[in-house]
């Protein structure tokens, strides 16, 4: 590894975790026979994974690293193997053979909402991800870095348009019909991962403040989890109707750790979030 540039151990890191989390998604499923806890674990760890990768592609797609032309198709790539792999475990446990399409099209719903805010900062703040060493050559940092209140600032203004498009759920719950439906289930998980991970994304790789950052984060997604249960209970209501209240807590905490994790492995290898472009200068498309 001491052979490989910097900006590139990242990858050689990410390939082997990829490989642990694609056979995770194929061999693990949750089974209501071996007990409520270890039921509970086993839904985080495989929802987790799910949401947590798609959440890092779409990252990657908007902020980099290496060129967007070989990032955008090879984030795409991604998914369709994580798709795959749960294709493979429902067809191998008695599992519905669409699975794959409708979990895929899930895992491509997420990334396409997650796609408005991250290329809205990539494009309007010109933030990417960069090395530590690209971030040393700069002559004033303080203009190179996405800080708390950048983040503040983007998770108010998404807290405001996920509230209002929560209050217009719940006043037209009624001309809803999704009791009971798989659809209606995985777009409200779907949804629920793209608030709670997008927070955790910014704040763990802020190049400084990181720590607290995270941790208000995670303030932010208990905050959000509990205030999504009575919407839970009012859109799948009754037994077998969706995902129960603990079960929807541990999906929202197995792809904030798992996330979490893969972060961590980021910032290991020198990467977190900056400007490319200092004030005063034109504005850099992340590319």
């Amino acid at each position: 590894m001491s052979m490989v540039p910097r900006h590139f151990r990242l990858f050689l890191w990410m390939a082997p975790l990829f490989a642990v989390n694609w056979l995770l998604l194929v061999f693990l499923h949750p089974d209501p026979g071996q007990g409520r806890v270890l039921e509970l674990v086993t839904l985080g760890l495989w929802f987790g994974t799910m949401f947590a990768h798609t959440t890092l592609v779409a990252a990657w797609s908007a902020f980099g690293p290496i060129p967007l032309v070989w990032r955008l198709p090879l984030s795409l790539i991604w998914l369709v193997l994580l798709a795959l792999a749960i294709g493979i475990n429902m067809s191998t446990n008695g599992g519905s053979k669409e699975a794959a399409i409708m979990f895929g099209a899930l895992m491509l719903g997420q990334w396409f909402l997650l796609q408005i805010p991250l290329w809205g900062m990539a494009i309007g703040y010109g933030i990417r991800l960069q090395h530590r060493d690209d971030q040393e050559r700069i002559s004033d940092p303080r203009q190179q870095q996405f800080g708390i209140r950048q983040l503040l600032t983007i998770t108010t203004l998404m807290g405001v348009i996920f509230g209002l498009g929560r209050l217009l759920v719940s006043s037209y719950l009624g001309r809803f019909n999704v009791d009971g439906e798989e659809y209606g289930i995985l777009a409200f998980l779907g949804v629920a991962a793209v608030i709670v991970t997008l927070p955790l994304l910014l704040a763990a790789l802020l190049r400084r403040h990181a720590i607290p950052a995270a941790v208000l984060a995670a303030a932010l997604i208990i905050l959000v989890t509990y205030s999504e249960l009575p919407l839970l209970q009012e859109l799948f209501p009754g037994p077998g109707g969706g995902p129960g209240s603990r079960d929807f807590i541990a999906i929202n905490a197995g792809a904030s750790v798992i996330l979490l994790f893969l972060l961590m492995i980021v910032r290991f290898n020198g990467y977190s979030l900056g400007f490319s472009r200092t004030q005063g200068q034109p504005q850099v498309v992340a590319g």
